[in-house]
């Protein structure tokens, strides 16, 4: 599958803006979300091949929304930013199959990384 677009789910300004910049520079076409509400209507309407996504958000847990995404598009890679990086939320994103869980603060390596195919 040919990557092309992304979603960053994160009420982090900057964290958006960064993520965004650094895959703009490599030729991806981004959207940002900043709640969970809202990202599931930018899933809807942009269609991503790939979703960067927090898991402490103003109107919920990361985790809540990723059995949602996967019923609209089953191929989704969805990658976990966090600040929140102990064994339990390690353990619950190998639960939801996440291949990639970037800890903040991220740098453009860990990012390219896992925006490459697996």
């Amino acid at each position: 599958m040919d990557i092309k677009k992304v979603l960053i789910i994160d009420d982090e300004i900057d964290i958006c803006l960064l993520v965004s910049s650094i895959l703009r520079k490599e030729g991806y076409e981004t959207t940002v979300a900043n709640t969970l509400a809202e990202g599931e209507q930018k899933f809807v309407e942009f269609n991503p091949q790939v979703v960067f996504l927090d898991l402490n958000l103003p109107d919920g847990v990361g985790f809540s929304i990723i059995p949602k995404l996967k019923k609209l598009n089953a191929e989704i890679r969805i990658n976990i930013v966090s600040a929140y990086d102990g064994i339990t939320e390690r353990s619950e994103a190998k639960k939801h199959g996440i291949q990639h869980f970037i800890s903040k603060p991220l740098n453009r390596d860990a990012v390219i990384q896992a925006i490459k195919p697996i």
